[in-house]
């Protein structure tokens, strides 16, 4: 080999080192959980407060020679014009390097939803070490209680939080919603949202609907069954029941829900556009109270009939609400025809003012279908 083929390679290892730049996990803090809050006197501001565990070590009694480890949920808070800049000070108080690569949950209080939300998020849609499945959510009064009000046996309360959203939203009662999905909305301009809600209770959380979106700001909640009916229109219920009451001599029965499909089609009028969608859901008989026959076919019709019913009342319920109170399209139903019919949404104008006004929505094809009705032994 020649005497340049040599100086070639020792120059070509010395670019080509690969952990110039590392840092040992031992440096590293990570933070699990952020809420923003505004401060009570400065509403220019804002207060942050990141969750960081740290792990301890100890001897197990009744061991013979393990260890245990016990993981303690740390909360550090600063307030400054900028989430950036509140950030600063809580690292000045660690020895070791802030790492947002582990982010789980961000939690805004409903205040910080009150106004435009573009500011409050410029910073997760920047900052490269956050990743973009971050669970993110609305909180009923102060976002940092989040962290200290979770179950006592809960360890980690960010961990908790983040399996809480992503069950709820399995079962239709909140929408599942990441800094992905929020960040695509601001910046195409949407006009309107769902958001998740939290409700802090004494000693526990509780996911208690949604938070309505009016462009970047809230404008209003939903509960439970609300946010239900407009998750059947956009095709995310996955999972959950439908408990039909014990009333007029109706005997009680719990559906279990399996499985759904919609379909819409937009039907374009002179006055206006009517939304015609179709949607099938598939399930089981969970619980049945009853002396009727559930394999009877007839009986069998009554009850998908009854169940078919409660699906039609959640979302005329939820539609009357978005149209007549929150004027909003958190249905998403403008960025249908934005996608399909570019020119009918521009002529639309205001699209929030022309859903309220000039859309309609119907289920002609509305079908329950139970397909199991259990094992009796």
């Amino acid at each position: 080999m020649s005497r340049k083929s040599v100086c070639l390679l020792l120059l070509l290892a010395l670019t080509v080192s690969g952990c110039w730049d590392r840092i040992e996990i031992e440096e590293r803090a990570y933070v699990l959980g952020m809420a923003i809050d505004l401060p009570k006197d400065n509403k220019m501001e804002r207060k942050v407060t990141i969750a960081i565990p740290s792990v301890k070590g100890g001897a197990t009694s009744g061991s013979s020679g393990g260890g245990s480890s016990k993981v303690q949920l740390n909360t550090f808070s600063a307030v400054a014009p900028t989430i950036y800049e509140a950030v600063m000070p809580m690292q000045n108080k660690l020895s070791k390097t802030l790492f947002f690569g582990h982010l789980k949950v961000l939690i805004l209080s409903a205040d910080c939803a009150g106004g435009s939300l573009a500011p409050w998020l410029d910073f997760f849609d920047r900052f490269a070490n956050i990743p973009r499945a971050v669970m993110i959510a609305v909180c009923q009064g102060e976002a940092d209680k989040t962290f200290k009000n979770a179950f006592s046996s809960e360890q980690l309360p960010p961990l908790y939080l983040y399996q809480l959203l992503m069950d709820t939203s399995k079962y239709g009662y909140a929408p599942h919603r990441n800094s992905n999905e929020i960040l695509t909305y601001i910046n195409e301009a949407g006009a309107g949202f769902l958001l998740p809600q939290i409700k802090v209770n004494k000693d526990n959380l509780e996911v208690a609907g949604s938070a309505v979106l009016k462009g970047n700001k809230m404008v209003g909640t939903l509960n439970q069954k609300e946010t239900r009916g407009v998750l059947w229109l956009t095709g995310e219920v996955h999972g959950g029941a439908i408990t039909l009451p014990a009333a007029r001599g109706r005997n009680r029965l719990s559906f279990a829900i399996q499985s759904t499909k919609r379909m819409i089609k937009p039907h374009y009028k002179r006055d206006g556009i009517n939304f015609e969608l179709k949607i099938v859901v598939e399930g089981s008989l969970e619980e049945y109270f009853g002396n009727r026959i559930v394999l009877d076919t007839k009986t069998l019709a009554q009850i998908e009939e009854q169940l078919e019913d409660v699906v039609k009342g959640e979302i005329a319920c939820a539609v009357e609400k978005l149209q007549s109170q929150y004027k909003t399209d958190a249905i998403g139903l403008g960025d249908y025809v934005r996608k399909w019919n570019p020119k009918r949404y521009h002529e639309a104008g205001a699209w929030n003012d022309y859903f309220a006004e000039k859309v309609k929505i119907e289920i002609p094809d509305l079908a329950v279908q139970v397909r199991r009705t259990g094992v009796l032994r």
